[in-house]
């Protein structure tokens, strides 16, 4: 009976041991995910706040616009607000970039399965299912870096990008953040660089090309400039086109380029 107790006490000895041990792991990581959320929930807040000297030091600091920017301007003389753009802009963005902006919570579902279901056609461009607060997160705290643990960390950032800031609130940082063009970020920048226009002036045929050269804007910029052809491009573009007339928008023809 004596030496019976004894092993129960002894095994009563381990468990808590082992007890111990696995409490104290799921405590650190707990403690680890909490330092992680508040990283992210301090970037958020960054953002909210819109501060600019503060937007611009991001901007600057970006490992993704480093390897494609070599000087970035401040956003200060360069920042248009949401109430600044035409209706038409602001379509043809989310008709391109995310159709369903105001319906997802940052992360498109069943845009990615879609695209992971659609047969791949040879000779077209596959979109690709990254959300505009996707591609603003990547722009300011993201690199080139394309493997899963990114995606994984981008998506945390997203979602609580999301939960603090409203889609107007984030569609204004995109508009004013990513890169329109190779040699800046911002819309009016680009609008200044490719066609020596501000934002206002900008016509519907401007607006489709400058939200069809987001993906590539080094050939926007060759196609503008240089009349210099790419295929996914002129796809995209044609595309845009077409959904801006079923839209009701109101081209103008250009002689000698895809406006004919």
């Amino acid at each position: 009976m004596a030496f019976l107790w004894e092993k129960i006490r002894q095994s009563l000895k381990e468990y808590t041991k082992k007890s111990k041990y696995v409490t104290g792991v799921v405590l650190f990581l707990i403690a680890l995910v909490a330092v992680y959320i508040g990283i992210w929930f301090r970037r958020a807040l960054i953002l909210k706040d819109s501060s600019l000297p503060e937007l611009s030091r991001l901007i600057r600091k970006s490992a993704y616009l480093k390897e494609k920017i070599t000087c970035i301007s401040s956003l200060d003389e360069n920042w248009i607000h949401l109430d600044q753009l035409s209706d038409t802009m602001v379509l043809l963005l989310l008709t391109s970039e995310d159709r369903r902006f105001y319906e997802h919570h940052g992360v498109d579902f069943f845009r990615i399965l879609k695209i992971l279901f659609t047969p791949n056609i040879s000779g077209t461009e596959k979109p690709g299912g990254s959300t505009l607060t996707q591609q603003l997160i990547k722009t300011i705290w993201g690199s080139c870096d394309r493997t899963i643990w990114f995606k994984l960390h981008e998506m945390a950032g997203v979602w609580i990008v999301e939960w603090l800031l409203s889609k107007d609130e984030i569609l204004e940082l995109y508009i004013n953040c990513v890169m329109w063009s190779p040699n800046s970020v911002g819309l009016a920048s680009a609008g200044r660089e490719l066609f020596g226009k501000e934002v206002e002036e900008l016509r519907p045929d401007d607006m489709i090309l400058l939200v069809a050269g987001l993906p590539n804007p080094e050939a926007l910029a060759e196609f503008i400039k240089r009349s210099k052809q790419n295929r996914r491009l002129l796809n995209r573009i044609q595309r845009l086109k077409s959904e801006a007339v079923s839209m009701g928008i109101s081209l103008e023809s250009r002689k000698g380029n895809v406006y004919e």
